[in-house]
């Protein structure tokens, strides 16, 4: 059973262009799933549609066997998480623990319980933040508040996280290890990661699956070395790239030439 059947998903701002256009998905259990392609395909608007931030004019998004649109925001927050690329609301918390405890909120009448305040510590000595639970949500790294982060998504008991650019901003190392503590969250826990992701070598060595924005279109969709290839990749990002086998494992090169229009 999917988590999520997303078909004939159309949507556009006031009107005005269409960012999304006919796109079909579908997030099975226990996948990292990776949404890519240029700056302005659509990436974030899709995982904003698939969490009900935004409401399609076209198409229909089952999630859990449930109609998207008869769930409320409480009910879809029970379901999945999502870690925005910039976040503003959390700056007003008072500390990093209050941050993570809001992703009990959705399971929650008016306080949080005993309970709830156990499960938000045991979730961030695993994600090794506990030692931050009194600093300020502003005065985290970029690192450090992903990981805060995903630890309100792991909170909220989601079935699905949806991660919108979780290395941006980071250096190598870091990037490495966001990516590293998602697969380990998904195998671990069992649950789904759909992550928007720019970097292709990244996306080819930790997405079971990716799907290839173009023009808000599905341009591909499938296993992530069926759809990383040379020739999708100039198609969508006009530039040249060669996949090669190097320290065991396939390789996304991005070469010098940029072919001409």
């Amino acid at each position: 059973m999917s988590l999520i059947e997303a078909s004939e998903v159309r949507f556009s701002y006031d009107e005005g262009k269409i960012i999304l256009d006919g796109v079909d998905i579908h997030i099975v259990p226990g996948e990292i799933l990776g949404i890519l392609g240029p700056n302005g395909c659509g990436k974030t608007t899709l995982i904003k549609c698939l969490n009900k931030i935004h409401e399609p004019q076209q198409g229909h998004i089952v999630l859990l066997g449930e109609d998207l649109k008869e769930l409320t925001y409480r009910q879809v927050a029970q379901k999945v998480g999502y870690v925005p690329q910039n976040s503003v609301d959390e700056l007003s918390a008072p500390n990093v623990f209050d941050v993570v405890l809001m992703g009990r909120m959705p399971h929650t009448t008016w306080h949080c319980s005993e309970e709830d305040e156990q499960k938000v510590w045991e979730i961030m000595e695993e994600l090794d933040v506990a030692h931050l639970a009194s600093q300020g949500f502003n005065e985290l790294s970029s690192g450090q508040s992903q990981r805060v982060l995903m630890a309100r998504a792991i909170a909220q008991e989601a079935r699905i996280m949806l991660l919108d650019e979780p290395t941006s901003n980071l250096d190598i190392k870091y990037q490495l290890e966001v990516m590293n503590m998602v697969s380990k969250i998904v195998a671990e826990r069992g649950v789904s990661a759909v992550a928007i992701i720019h970097d292709l070598d990244l996306a080819l060595r930790y997405c079971d699956r990716v799907l290839l924005l173009h023009d808000g279109k599905v341009h591909a969709f499938g296993p992530a070395e069926e759809v990383l290839t040379k020739e999708n990749i100039r198609t969508v990002y006009n530039v040249d790239a060669e996949v090669v086998e190097m320290f065991g494992r396939r390789r996304i090169v991005i070469l010098d030439n940029i072919p001409e229009n």
